[in-house]
This record gives structure tokens, C-alpha cells and sequence, in this order.
């Protein structure tokens, strides 16, 4: 079993993962479709009260895209960390990468909604 910080260590060096591996036919068996709508929705609820109470409106579109993606890296490495060292489950790369795209997902409609039906 790795450490903490050597998994960390592991995401850091492979940055990026082929979509193919996350999308395909056991994005549901394997329950990835949670960790991506679960990010989805965590992070689309973050960037409304962001939006309201925050001045997020103003952000450039970058930044919410990368706020989006290592948002949705953070919330998933931390429990899929817990999941392993709490109750020894395996860890797994594959659905903190599905959680990463929830949060681009996320990121890419509130740009939608705000930037073009809002008209900030």
C-alpha cells in the first residue's frame, strides 16, 4: 500500500489520463458516473454562491476552468485518500480523474449560463 504522499506524488507526475480510460463501458459498473456528477454538482452549487456573494462574475474564464478541475482534484484525492487509509479500500486514480472532468463539466456551464444568458 502507497502513502499518502507518495499517491500525491504519483498525480503530480502523470498530470493527465486518456479520456478513453474514465468514459467507457464501465463508467457506470464501476460507479465513476458518482465522482463526476457528485463534482458536478458540488463544485456547480460552489460557483453560484460564488457568483452571488464572491464577485466571481468577474474571474477570468480560465481561472474558473482550472478553479474547476483541481476543485473537483481536491474533493476526490481527499476521500479517495480516506477511503483507503480509514477503511482499506483500494485506491484508485481512475475516479479522481472522472471527478476532475465533473468539475470541467461544472466549470464549462456556469461559464455558459453566466457569460452568455447572464450577459455580466
Amino acid at each position: 500500500m502507497k502513502s499518502p504522499f507518495q499517491n500525491l506524488l504519483i498525480s503530480l507526475m502523470n498530470p493527465f489520463i486518456s479520456f478513453n480510460q474514465i468514459f467507457n463501458s464501465e463508467f457506470n459498473r464501476y460507479r465513476r458516473d458518482l465522482h463526476f456528477w457528485i463534482s458536478s454538482l458540488v463544485l456547480g452549487v460552489f460557483f453560484c454562491l460564488a457568483y452571488l456573494f464572491l464577485e466571481f462574475k468577474h474571474a477570468p474564464f480560465w481561472v474558473v476552468i482550472l478553479f474547476g478541475w483541481f476543485g473537483a482534484w481536491g474533493i476526490n484525492f481527499v476521500r479517495e485518500w480516506y477511503r483507503e487509509v480509514k477503511l482499506g479500500y483500494r485506491f484508485d486514480w481512475i475516479d479522481i480523474w472522472a471527478g476532475c472532468y465533473g468539475g470541467l463539466f461544472a466549470s464549462l456551464n456556469y461559464l455558459l449560463i453566466i457569460h452568455i444568458f447572464v450577459k455580466i
